[in-house]
């Protein structure tokens, strides 16, 4: 009969986030042992190394795109350029607070000097800031072919929202002793989205955009 366990693999995750994001990467298994009270090797029998441990940790958060821009079918009940503007401002501040949950764990792991470059790799993978641009573009090529937004690169646009959103928790993260706060950060992005709404409005229709 196996051992039963005293600890479960959530609260050990918790902890070693907890610490990784207050410390900084460099925090040792023993020290994360030490902060919940058990042994080294209790850590040990759920994750086979510390670097298994650090990217369970950093894991990014599982999101649906839908959670982010809404379902799609609700682009059908945009029916004038003022309700995309109400809907894409939206999307702005949605992008924010997502940036704001994935950002911080990539500014840890890109400050680490990472010894297993294949984890690595599927933790970018797994980045739902990928997924919800790539679906950020193809919603905008349907509201342009509608006429609803200017023709830009649809592509383009979406990956020029993202980054605004990225600029903005950027920044914060890189104050001193500061962590993303969604609620405010929100605010910080409206008059980004303001200049790039303008560049949006349909003077030009789909398909008539030139590079």
């Amino acid at each position: 009969m196996g051992r039963k366990r005293t600890i479960d693999d959530a609260r050990i995750l918790s902890m070693a986030r907890w610490l990784f994001h207050m410390r900084g990467v460099a925090v040792s298994t023993r020290e994360i042992a030490q902060a919940l009270e058990i042994s080294e090797s209790v850590l040990y029998q759920r994750f086979s190394c510390r670097e298994e441990l650090l990217f369970a940790a950093l894991a990014p958060p599982r999101v649906s795109v839908d959670d982010v821009l809404g379902p799609r079918s609700a682009l059908d009940e945009l029916e004038s350029q003022e309700d995309v503007r109400l809907w894409l401002h939206g999307v702005a501040r949605a992008l924010v607070t997502l940036c704001a949950d994935v950002l911080p764990l990539h500014w840890l792991l890109l400050g680490h000097s990472l010894q297993d470059e294949e984890r690595y790799v599927r933790w970018w993978r797994a980045d739902p800031t990928r997924a919800v641009t790539h679906e950020l573009s193809n919603r905008l090529l349907e509201l342009a072919r509608r006429g609803l937004i200017g023709g830009a690169p649809h592509f383009d646009t979406a990956q020029l929202l993202m980054a605004a959103a990225r600029e903005v928790v950027y920044h914060e993260l890189a104050l001193p002793d500061t962590y993303p706060m969604p609620a405010r950060l929100e605010r910080l992005i409206d008059p980004m989205f303001d200049v790039l709404w303008a560049g949006l409005s349909p003077r030009r229709r789909y398909g008539e955009w030139s590079v």
